[in-house]
């Protein structure tokens, strides 16, 4: 996703939570679902494009530098 490419993952765990509205989520363990996705994005450099550009937006979302400041910034509260 950092890197700009189109993000296709399973609706299961936390990954729609990190992935927002900028990847592309299917049925855990439903592979013809997976596939008709992948059909969709490769056929389609519009959305390919898309989700390119979201999936940058929403990767820069999570920084290492400021997760660790915000952790930081709560043991420091809890002290």
């Amino acid at each position: 996703m950092a890197c700009g490419c189109p993000v296709l993952a399973s609706d299961s765990s936390s990954l729609p939570e990190v992935g927002g509205g900028a990847a592309g989520y299917f049925p855990a363990m439903d592979t013809q679902a997976l596939a008709a996705l992948m059909g969709e994005v490769l056929e389609n450099p519009e959305l390919a494009g898309e989700m390119s550009r979201l999936g940058t937006a929403q990767a820069a979302r999570f920084d290492w530098t400021e997760s660790a400041r915000r952790t930081l910034e709560v043991y420091r509260s809890l002290a």
